[in-house]
C-alpha cells in the first residue's frame, strides 16, 4: 500500500502559438481526494479548540488568584487601621 493518493491529473489542454491558452474548470488541476485530507482538517480544528480552551482556563484562572489577592490584601489594610 502506498501513501500516495491518486491525483487524477489530466495534461495541460493544447493551445496554438498565436492564440492563448484557455484554461476551463474541468481541465483545472484539483487536490488528491481521499479522507486523509477530511481527518487532517478535522484534527487541526479540534486541536485548536483544545488550545484555545486551554489559554482562556489558563488566563481565567490567573484572573481569579489576582482577585483572591487583592481581596487578600484589602482586608490586611483594615486590619491594620486603628480604630476609632
Amino acid at each position: 500500500m502506498t501513501s500516495i493518493e491518486p491525483d487524477h491529473n489530466q495534461p495541460p489542454p493544447h493551445h496554438f502559438d498565436d492564440h492563448p491558452a484557455r484554461l476551463t474548470t474541468d481541465s483545472a488541476r484539483q487536490g488528491p481526494w481521499g479522507k486523509r485530507i477530511l481527518y487532517v482538517l478535522a484534527g487541526s480544528v479540534f486541536g485548536s479548540i483544545i488550545i484555545v480552551g486551554a489559554a482562556f482556563l489558563r488566563l481565567a484562572a490567573k484572573a481569579d488568584r489576582a482577585s483572591i489577592d487583592t481581596n487578600r490584601i484589602y482586608r490586611s489594610k483594615q486590619e491594620k487601621q486603628p480604630v476609632g
